[in-house]
């Protein structure tokens, strides 16, 4: 197998590597500061605020299941194709005569590739399983806002933000209980 074969995989395997954005969750103090506060109007806004920063760092979050479902297309994409250059040389060099063990190693690998790509879909691999947890986030933050816009007590929206992100912190995509 020449090297051109091994840079052209190579090429295919990194083409996708994008990267996950590192999130840490956020700090509320925004309602906390406002609470002994004399006006009426500065708690709600201070609970908006801190729900509003939950909900971005939640976003944030859903977006790396996005780049994950990315990631795992491309390898996906470069395992098939390095099967398919390894399959195809075994058998250029066995149809060649070539004797020794080049064309069973290549045979092997290319099989490899293929049982990889088989159980794709319940491992590292398997782009449903991110877009599920993607999916999963996604619907946890538009439930939490639509509770956020029936609410008046700035209370009450605080300890939505609170929930929301510990839901966010634990398992994505996990239903939650209010």
């Amino acid at each position: 197998m020449t090297k051109g074969n091994f840079v052209v995989v190579g090429a295919l395997l990194l083409s996708g590597c994008y990267h996950v954005t590192k999130v840490s969750p956020p700090a509320l103090t925004a309602y906390e500061s406002f609470v002994k506060s004399d006006s009426t109007k500065a708690p709600m806004v201070a609970a908006l605020k801190d729900f509003d920063t939950v909900a971005e760092y939640c976003w944030t979050r859903s977006n790396n299941y996005e780049i994950r479902t990315k990631n795992a297309e491309f390898w996906r994409l470069g395992v098939g194709a390095g099967g398919g250059v390894m399959g195809f040389t075994g058998a250029m060099l066995a149809a060649a005569g070539t004797g020794g063990f080049a064309p069973a190693i290549t045979a092997g690998l290319a099989g490899v590739a293929s049982i990889t790509l088989g159980s794709a879909e319940k491992g590292p691999l398997a782009p449903a399983a991110f877009m599920r947890e993607r999916d999963g986030i996604a619907s946890l933050i538009i439930a939490r806002a639509n509770e956020v816009r029936a609410e008046s007590d700035p209370d009450n929206i605080y300890k939505l933000a609170i929930a929301l992100k510990h839901s966010c912190r634990s398992l994505p995509g996990a239903k939650e209980e209010s």
